[in-house]
């Protein structure tokens, strides 16, 4: 049995899986737009999303939230790179009009399965202090992230 599964269904209103090939443009689209036009920021998120869409390693990993197929968010998240155990969640993203549907939670909760599933033992969240930031802030604070 595939530990990792492919699609997770939240119920009939959205699914979550790993990011595919026909994703690919509208992730990259939820994201610019989740991280606002002058983010410094943006350039190192889409950078991690590159490396996400190529699934070479475990350090860039993408999960989608989908409805009806339309992909409707995204997070990106992966393993630090010689550590044991560390991982970090990059960014939760959800299309404007699906804010607030638990797409944002559902993305979250699902990182946190696959990073434990693959033996994550702290998953950190180091977010950039700007506003394009609160609303992941805001997702995290509750499920403990301080």
């Amino acid at each position: 049995m595939n530990a990792h599964p492919a699609f997770t269904d939240f119920g009939a209103l959205f699914g979550v899986r790993t990011l595919q090939p026909a994703d690919i443009d509208r992730a990259r689209e939820i994201l610019i737009g989740a991280c606002g036009a002058e983010s410094p920021y943006r350039a190192r998120v889409l950078e991690i999303f590159d490396e996400a869409a190529r699934a070479s390693t475990t350090e860039h990993q993408a999960l989608v939230a989908v409805d009806r197929e339309v992909v409707v968010g995204v997070a990106l998240f992966g393993h630090v790179a010689g550590s044991k155990g560390a991982s970090v969640l990059y960014i939760v993203a959800v299309a404007t009009g699906y804010e607030r549907r638990g797409v944002g939670a559902a993305l979250a909760a699902a990182v946190e399965r696959r990073l434990r599933d693959g033996a994550a033992r702290v998953v950190i969240a180091e977010l950039p202090d700007e506003p394009a930031s609160a609303a992941l802030r805001a997702l995290l604070m509750p499920a403990g992230y301080r």
